[in-house]
């Protein structure tokens, strides 16, 4: 019997799976995560008051909590707090101001990390993706995030990303060993691919579609890269959020 519903379990999971690979990724590290715990803090304070000014009472949801986690767990463990806090409001208020169609058009913990700590030159992190050693391997925790992003049913634009992340690799790199490849595939960013790219209001539903956005945003961040541009996956996923609200604004065609 299913107890719980798709949207709920997905929120769930994505709350305790992002704490469990802060709570390891910090033990590997041995430094708290302060940074995580305000942009938490932040995220569902801002929320709940700007629920009580647009809609009359406090509300505080999950996307809050998973937003303030995944900025966390961006940004450097050791960030200073106001870059992080700064990024968590923009995030929340990005909900209540840019929206099509009642969803959202841009991932707000994107968003808020591309304000917050590109205003006051912090780097991003992705600390919280880190690696735990078995058999000789580096595996990344975050490969955990795998239920989520099926949860969520999109795991096809994932797997289109990590695929593309992984041909764009090889072709400029020039991995063609098996140990090449290997590393290559273990290097990849699953915490971005299975969390931020999946989120549902920003992202596509039908296959095809997600075959696209997942393909393309990936191509993006292969350019980017090559550019050294910084705050690379931020602006392709921001990128492939704007086209998916165009592309719905229009009915399905982008021209």
């Amino acid at each position: 019997m299913n107890l719980l519903g798709r949207t709920v379990r997905m929120h769930l999971l994505a709350t305790a799976l992002l704490a469990i690979l802060d709570a390891a990724s910090s033990a590997l590290l041995r430094q708290p995560p302060y940074a995580a715990m305000v942009a938490v803090a932040v995220c569902m304070a801002s929320e709940a008051a700007l629920y009580r000014a647009f809609k009359g009472r406090a509300r505080v949801t999950y996307s809050s909590a998973i937003t303030g986690l995944i900025i966390g767990s961006v940004s450097p463990i050791a960030a200073p707090l106001l870059p992080v806090a700064v990024a968590a409001l923009v995030a929340i208020a990005s909900k209540f101001a840019i929206s099509v169609k009642s969803r959202n058009v841009f991932n707000p913990a994107a968003l808020g990390m591309l304000i917050g700590l590109g205003a006051f030159g912090i780097g991003d992190e992705w600390w919280a993706a880190g690696s735990l050693t078995l058999y000789g391997f580096a595996v990344p925790l975050s490969i955990m995030l795998v239920l989520v992003a099926y949860e969520a049913r999109r795991l096809t634009a994932a797997l289109s990303f990590i695929a593309v992340s992984i041909a764009a690799a090889v072709l400029l790199g020039g991995y063609l060993s098996a140990p090449g490849l290997l590393a290559v595939a273990l290097s990849a960013n699953y915490f971005f691919d299975l969390l931020m790219l999946t989120e549902p209001k920003t992202s596509p539903n039908g296959r095809r579609a997600q075959v696209t956005y997942g393909a393309g945003v990936a191509a993006m961040v292969a350019l980017l890269s090559l550019g050294g541009i910084a705050y690379t996956y931020f602006i392709a996923l921001l990128a492939g959020n704007g086209l998916y609200a165009l592309y719905r604004v229009r009915g399905g065609r982008l021209l």
